[in-house]
Formats: structure tokens, C-alpha cells, sequence
């Protein structure tokens, strides 16, 4: 950098603003001399990551079968990223049994649905899903026609309890079902 505030003779930025060096230099050529410039840049362990780096092992964690997302090490039905959702162990079967989510019977004769989110998962997006049919993989909805907004209370010691309940009630419609979707973001 130039040590002149001349506009003439002065390199400028990108903005068209004079760029100079503000101390004076025994020399004409400038006062600044940059030797090396080093970045180090270390991503952040969170969420997801972190969750998954606590609870298998470099070599479980290279293993798709074993620490993926959709994988079930422990057998009790929920995938790893479901066991993060509700903040259960993967290799523990007993231990979802107590934060499962539940279903109800609502006011007016609908299905509710009850889950527990422990704090910090914000790289999660979950869904509440209604269908009446089982067997067709597109006929499940999210949309405010079919599952109602949720109600959402503080638990103590952090995280939230979520309850959503389908729109219409089971004498509309005698086949229901309701289902917790989650993926990270």
C-alpha cells in the first residue's frame, strides 16, 4: 500500500475510497510488508454430528449399517436419526420406551400426537403426517387440512413437548393414522 493520501498518485478499494498507510515510511515505496497470511478453519461439532461423534466410534461411524441415519443398532424399531429427535440412546432398546411419542384420542374424536424434543435441535425438521391409507406411500399429508398446528409447552430442564392432532375426527374418517417424519436440515 501506498503511504500517500494523494488521490492522484493512491490505489483505492473497491468502494472508490482512497486506500492508504497511515504511517509514514523512510522510503518512497510504503510502509507495509506482509509476509504470510495463515487461516485455519475447523468446522463446528454439532448437532447431529456431535450427538453421532458421543455415541459410536471412528470405525462404527464409518459403518452406514451402524451409525448412519436411517440405521437401527440397538433393534427397538427407531433409526438413529429418530433416537436423536427424541433424545434416546441407539444401542440401548429399553431406553425409548419412556419418550416414545403417543397417541391419543383428542377432543371431538381425533388422533393426537405427543412427542418430546430435547433441547438444541435446531438442524432438525420434524413433521407430523396423517394418512387413511396405509398402503399408498403418497397419500400421507402435513398440510393444516389434515393435521393441526401444534401445541407447544417448555419441559423443565429444557426441550419442549409437541402436540399435534388431525383435523378431522373418526367418524369422518374411520382409518387414520398419524406419524413422526424427521431430517436434518
Amino acid at each position: 500500500v501506498v503511504g500517500v493520501v494523494d488521490a492522484a498518485r493512491a490505489p483505492f478499494d473497491a468502494a472508490g475510497r482512497v486506500i492508504t498507510d497511515p504511517w509514514p515510511a523512510p522510503f518512497a515505496t510504503g510502509g507495509f510488508d506482509l509476509d504470510a497470511v495463515g487461516v485455519r478453519h475447523v468446522a463446528a461439532d454439532t448437532g447431529y454430528a456431535a450427538w453421532r461423534r458421543v455415541r459410536f466410534s471412528a470405525a462404527e461411524r464409518a459403518d452406514d449399517s451402524v451409525a448412519g441415519t436411517a440405521a437401527d443398532p440397538d433393534r427397538d424399531g427407531r433409526c438413529n436419526l429418530l433416537e436423536y429427535a427424541l433424545g434416546t440412546e441407539p444401542r440401548d432398546p429399553a431406553d425409548g420406551s419412556s419418550r416414545a411419542p403417543t397417541l391419543s384420542l383428542a377432543d371431538g374424536g381425533r388422533l393426537a400426537l405427543a412427542y418430546d424434543l430435547p433441547a438444541g435441535r435446531d438442524d432438525l425438521a420434524v413433521v407430523v403426517e396423517w394418512s387413511a391409507d396405509l398402503a399408498n406411500p403418497s397419500a400421507w399429508y402435513s398440510d393444516g387440512q389434515h393435521v393441526a398446528a401444534p401445541q407447544i409447552e417448555p419441559l423443565p430442564g429444557g426441550g419442549s413437548r409437541f402436540s399435534h392432532v388431525g383435523v378431522k375426527n373418526l367418524a369422518e374418517a374411520p382409518r387414520q393414522f398419524l406419524r413422526l417424519s424427521a431430517c436434518l436440515r
